[in-house]
Formats: structure tokens, sequence, C-alpha cells
């Protein structure tokens, strides 16, 4: 039986900061692996909310049933967060692993830093492939580490994508809201051999809709007004472009960005 959507309990005073995990899935088998991850490497108080059609078995976990028709991750996640109870919200994926201590290590860099914006997320990076993405050159994290406060001003992934922009709208809401997102210094996860995703990670829908409703406000100006993803959506690793870079994140939105970017990767 699933829980009533959280009530915004805040945590005992001097009790550690809980992670409230947002965690859709398909694959009974994949979930299963990322669970025992999580049961595995993680040190501090969480919680995993599994959006899925089966039953997952392991400790600390919420199991929303995902009942007739699929209507994508980002509503998962959008579902899931409403049972969250936790002073954080993570989004996971059963295609990745995260590294021992990974929460110690993310909440640590969290905590030195989100005094000075609001909302704010920091997005985990890979422990291996530390690349981060870009729309109209502003960074968004792939997996954002936010307060349930910021969450309640600016929401979550989702619900209006189905299969991609669901972070890219979710940092942009954020960059919008005059807050900020960062990426970690640390690598904390990777992607395991779970992966199931097909080979297009976005639908043309969520295309449209992410361009429809940000171009005006950040994208280069265009005569065509139809958009394709190259022409804006561009992954670069941090340490080999530290001109682009302020601090540890990337607001470099003018057209620039892009011809810059592809000088350097040619």
């Amino acid at each position: 039986m699933a829980r009533q959507p959280g009530r915004n309990a805040k945590a005992p005073a001097g009790a550690r900061a809980v992670i409230s995990i947002t965690l859709p899935s398909l694959y009974p088998d994949a979930c299963a692996q990322t669970l025992a991850n999580l049961a595995a490497v993680t040190r501090g108080p969480y919680e995993a909310i599994v959006v899925s059609s089966f039953k997952p078995d392991g400790p600390n976990v919420t199991w929303v049933e995902e009942g007739g028709q699929r209507r994508g991750c980002a509503m998962a996640h959008h579902v899931a967060a409403a049972y969250a109870t936790g002073d954080h919200l993570f989004p996971f994926a059963d295609d990745h692993e995260l590294v021992d201590g990974w929460d110690e290590i993310a909440l640590g860099e969290y905590h030195q830093r989100v005094g000075r914006y609001s909302p704010f997320a920091l997005g985990l990076r890979g422990a291996h492939s530390a690349h981060v993405g870009t729309n109209w050159g502003i960074y968004y994290p792939y997996f954002p580490l936010m307060l349930r406060e910021d969450v309640r001003r600016v929401g979550w992934i989702g619900p209006d994508y189905r299969a991609g922009f669901g972070d890219s709208d979710l940092a942009m809401r954020i960059w919008a809201a005059g807050g900020r997102c960062e990426w970690s210094s640390a690598g904390m996860l990777r992607p395991t051999a779970a992966d199931k995703r097909k080979d297009a990670l976005y639908a043309p829908e969520d295309l449209a809709l992410f361009c429809d409703r940000w171009s005006a406000r950040y994208g280069w100006s265009r005569t065509d007004a139809r958009w394709s993803i190259d022409q804006f959506n561009v992954d670069l690793r941090p340490e080999e472009n530290p001109e682009l870079c302020v601090g540890s994140t990337i607001f470099h939105n003018e057209p620039s960005f892009l011809t810059r970017v592809r000088r350097m990767t040619c």
C-alpha cells in the first residue's frame, strides 16, 4: 500500500537530512539492482519512491503503482515527488548506480553552496564520463539534488514531458526564478549494463514543447521557427573548456557559445 503524499514535515533538530529519491522503472531486474545499490552505498537516511507496474522489494521503499496508460518517466518523477517526505529530492534512473557514500559527498557539497542561491540545484556528475549538458549555453543537471522547499517553489521534473527535456525544463525554471544550477566537483554515479533506453532519448513533441516554452527567453534569434536538438543542446567537459565556465556552472547564453564549443571539439 503506497503512502499518502508527504506532509512537508521537518526533520527534528540535529537529525541527518533525509533524501527522497524518485525512481520510475519498467524493468523489475534493473529496479532491484538499483535498490540494492542504494541500500549498499547510501550512508544516511533515504527513501526510494518507486513508480512502476510491479511491486519492488527492498529497504526504505515506497511503491506507487503505475496503473493504466503509461505517461512517461517525467510524469512518473512528478507523481513520486508528491509522496516525498525527505528534506531533499533526487531523481534517479534504473540504468545507473551510485558510488559508495554518495549522499554524504553530495550533501556536503550542496550545503557548502546553497546559502548563496535560491532556488539551487546541485547536479551529480559521472564518476567516469564527467560531461555536462547545456541548452542555449546554459547548464542543466541530469541528476539534480534539491531542497524539497525549492521543489515546492519551482516544481519537479514533469509532468508535461514524456521521454526527454524534463531535466532541462526544471533547470530553466530554476534559472528563471533567479536561482542557480551547479555541478558537483566529485563524480558520484555511472551507467550500468541494465541500460534499456531506446535509441531516441526524447520525443519530437517534447522538443517542440521545450523550445516553445523557453526559446523566446533564452533561445538565439532565428528566422526559422523550427528547432532541431543539435542547434542548442550541447554536451561538453568543463575541464576541457574552462573559459566557458564561471565557478561550477555555465551561463554563456549567446550564439558564439555553440561556435566556440564546436571549434574546441573538432
